[in-house]
């Protein structure tokens, strides 16, 4: 008798797993140019004034836009728009990817440190991403984390990106 309450108890264990990670690995391989770069209001970039302590400070709201390939969405579109202080860090950001058939992805980056352009006008960047539910389709309940690192040249305005960390669609 112990035993098939063993075996009976192992089979309900069976059908009934104990959650399960969702993470599933992502990286994004994206290019483009910057599109917008506006400069002077404080409004639109809170934390740059928060960490200055200043009324005005000297920033941009950059926005870039592109296209390039990203696990889990196949060929994607790219816009993102952040701000710059103008001393080798940039403030928080939102990064948007659309799949081929429309569902975007949408997420957030911030922590956000480049280098002084060189001679030629690239500047190497680095920062931490954060997928939130705001997305579409079958990103519309997604989240998941990572790094970003990437270069664009401030004279000819190409950008490159990549991506790499995880992904979790959000569905039970």
């Amino acid at each position: 008798m112990p035993t098939a309450v063993v075996a009976l108890a192992l089979a309900a264990g069976a059908a009934a797993p104990a959650a399960v990670a969702k993470e599933r690995p992502f990286r994004a391989s994206l290019s483009g140019t910057t599109v917008s770069l506006v400069g002077g209001d404080a409004r639109r970039c809170p934390e740059v004034t928060e960490v200055t302590g200043e009324e005005e400070v000297p920033i941009w709201v950059t926005t870039l836009e592109g296209t390039g390939w990203a696990s889990h969405l196949g060929r994607v579109e790219v816009w993102n728009e952040y701000c710059v202080n103008g001393v080798g860090e940039y403030g928080d950001g939102v990064l948007k990817l659309t799949a081929a058939n429309g569902d975007v992805l949408e997420g957030t980056f911030s922590g956000g440190v480049s280098a002084w352009p060189d001679s030629e006008g690239w500047s190497d960047f680095r920062d931490e991403y954060t997928f939130t539910s705001g997305g579409t389709g079958r990103f519309a309940t997604a989240s998941g984390s990572g790094a970003e690192t990437g270069s664009i040249n401030v004279v000819t305005r190409e950008w490159t990106l990549e991506i790499t960390g995880t992904l979790d669609y959000g569905r039970g």
